[in-house]
């Protein structure tokens, strides 16, 4: 968001409403040029998801998300708010949209960085409310004035299916902080890189298994898996392969990746998360693409990564789960220089052209329109 709010200006007001138990590191130059009002948001994680559940939430949605509108509309006239520009993340946000399109006069500008329904799953929210939830968003979608979308894929499927005016508002990086393409991996090495959080979880396993059996062959003088994350769950197979690394700004985390030979990004195979993988977008490929290094990517074709990298020839993609054919791709990939150096500089160039932050800004520009 600090990112995006990079590109837009300074709005006229930021309201927040927060989970309680987090404490988020708001740069100061927001307190200092915008106010801001920070409300506590409703309890949105229930197990197990049983009638109790459902009476609490359906007293949200009685008493609190009225309040909770009421505020953000009396917020929005307090500092001269022309729109209103509102995150659709859970429950609580979908409600406050839909109430405001019902009660107030504001237009209202909506972004989408994830589908509902991987929210709804992950948080344990019982069926009646999700089904509840998502025939909200459809509405917001349909009475909204535009749509900012994480990806090309989720512009096309809303404007078809919403009638909304979509725009791709994907994840950027300062153009300065990008690197010259790689013209070949390090001799006889194998250090894959990968960072964030692992949620295509089988994917990842398949990853280290494959490494862990191309660590047999003693030709190779490394075989390593770079992970820049704050945590990672135990692995069923390969522990030897990996090599933890602490999460890093952003700037020092491109430097580090881009001493490594190729930068792994999963997305899922399961049916159970289809939507997700044909209408996310993964803010870490944005990253990947700025070290000029070839990305790897493990994911069903007609994913939104798939789609957009397929159509730049801008990986190395294994469109298999098994840790089979990502060993065999991974020996292919280091094994072919000129391969090597032209995929990478075909990332570099799909980098250029939609996923620095000029691009950024002129996208939020259309979002506005």
């Amino acid at each position: 968001m600090d990112r995006i709010l990079a590109a837009a200006g300074d709005p006229a007001g930021i309201f927040v409403l927060q989970n309680p138990h987090l404490t988020p590191h708001v740069p100061p130059h927001y307190a200092e040029r915008v106010p801001i009002k920070v409300i506590a948001k409703p309890n949105e994680l229930y197990y197990p998801p049983d009638d109790e559940v459902r009476q609490k939430e359906r007293a949200v949605a009685d008493t609190v998300i009225p309040e909770l509108t009421s505020e953000l509309i009396a917020f929005a006239y307090e500092v001269g708010a022309e729109e209103i520009w509102i995150v659709l993340e859970g429950q609580t946000l979908i409600r406050v949209a839909h109430r405001l399109l019902a009660t107030s006069d504001f237009p209202l500008r909506v972004q989408v960085m994830d589908p509902p329904g991987w929210w709804l799953r992950a948080h344990n929210v019982d069926p009646e409310t999700s089904t509840e939830a998502v025939g909200q968003f459809n509405d917001v979608l349909r009475g909204a004035r535009s749509c900012a979308a994480t990806s090309w894929a989720m512009c096309a499927a809303y404007h078809r299916e919403f009638g909304v005016r979509a725009v791709p508002v994907v994840p950027a990086v300062d153009p300065a902080l990008a690197l010259p393409p790689a013209e070949a991996p390090q001799p006889r090495s194998i250090r894959i890189g990968f960072a964030g959080q692992p949620y295509a979880w089988e994917e990842f396993n398949a990853l280290v298994r494959a490494m862990a059996k191309l660590r047999w062959n003693t030709w190779w003088s490394a075989v390593e898996l770079h992970v820049f994350a704050d945590r990672l769950p135990p692995v069923e197979s390969g522990q030897e392969v990996i090599v933890k690394r602490p999460w890093l700004p952003q700037a020092q985390l491109i430097s580090e990746l881009a001493q490594l030979d190729l930068l792994y990004c999963p997305y899922w195979f399961s049916e159970e998360y289809r939507e997700e993988a044909n209408l996310c977008f993964p803010s870490k490929l944005s990253t990947y693409l700025a070290t000029g290094r070839p990305v790897l990517l493990h994911s069903r074709a007609d994913s939104s990564p798939g789609r957009f990298l397929r159509a730049g020839s801008a990986a190395f993609f294994c469109f298999r789960t098994e840790s089979g054919a990502m060993h065999d791709l991974i020996e292919q990939a280091v094994g072919h220089s000129d391969r090597y150096a032209e995929i990478a500089h075909n990332g570099r160039a799909l980098f250029d052209q939609y996923l620095s932050m000029p691009q950024l800004r002129k996208t939020f520009q259309e979002f506005l329109l």
